[in-house]
């Protein structure tokens, strides 16, 4: 139900929006042995004729446990590492020692494969998980010169709606095993300058908060999975938004 995140106002979930706070870091996917983090900052932007006062992805944090030694790897990939060209990079973590990721030198380690490509980076863990985070301009560049965000994708590679430890996440939560999206608050789109204040009411469990952490590479959340041996599905029928039929990739 969840294939891209774009990184301008909207956050996740089918149709819904979600503001955050300025520096606040939020799970977007938390799995077994994996999670995903993102990193809001404000932002005044134009959209078209509009001017909006809202936020925008400026960083991504992976959290990952290898399969076979359980080694703790982190992945960070930002606005400052980043750049449209040959120094892009990521910076990694393997078990405490530090490793810069470029273009032509990715990091392996076994089930985990980041490689630094473009703009962007790549993070797959082995027929589970491809996930990336990729720095762009603004959208309607030549109205918001030299501003940047990061977009980020990611795609289950394998049935994780029959997982044993359903994801959750801002947009994990989405991997809920049945054919329902839920379409949560949006901000206004007409008016010619607007704050955004959605934070994705009605189409995600619990409130925006409850997906805050304490830092960039925290696993630990109200709906945390990193460490779960199993965990059910979100129970779609507390959820307040609209409910219709979602469409397959």
């Amino acid at each position: 139900e969840i294939a891209e995140v774009t990184g301008v106002q909207t956050c996740a979930l089918p149709i819904s929006d979600v503001r955050g706070e300025d520096g606040g870091i939020y799970s977007m996917l938390s799995a077994k042995d994996l999670n995903m983090n993102v990193e809001m900052a404000k932002a005044d932007f134009h959209w078209s004729k509009r001017l909006i006062h809202g936020t925008k992805m400026r960083a991504a944090y992976w959290t990952i446990r290898t399969n076979v030694s359980s080694t703790l790897v982190t992945v960070e990939f930002s606005d400052s590492t980043a750049a449209m060209g040959p120094k892009n990079h990521a910076i990694g973590h393997v078990g405490g020692k530090k490793v810069t990721i470029e273009a032509g030198h990715p990091l392996r380690v076994e089930n985990l494969a980041v490689a630094v490509i473009g703009s962007g980076v790549t993070v797959i863990t082995d027929n589970r998980w491809e996930m990336s985070a990729t720095l762009a301009p603004f959208p309607f560049a030549d109205l918001n010169s030299r501003q940047k965000l990061i977009n980020v994708k990611a795609k289950a590679l394998y049935n994780a709606d029959e997982d044993l430890v359903a994801p959750h996440g801002l947009f994990g939560q989405s991997y809920d095993g049945d054919d329902v999206a839920v379409d949560g608050a949006v901000d206004a789109r007409s008016e010619k300058e607007t704050t955004t204040t959605a934070q994705g009411e009605g189409a995600i469990e619990g409130v925006v908060a409850d997906y805050k952490m304490a830092d960039k590479f925290s696993t630990g959340f109200k709906y945390s999975r990193f460490d779960a041996a199993s965990a059910p599905h979100r129970d779609v029928t507390k959820l307040t938004g609209v409910k219709r039929a979602a469409k397959k990739p």
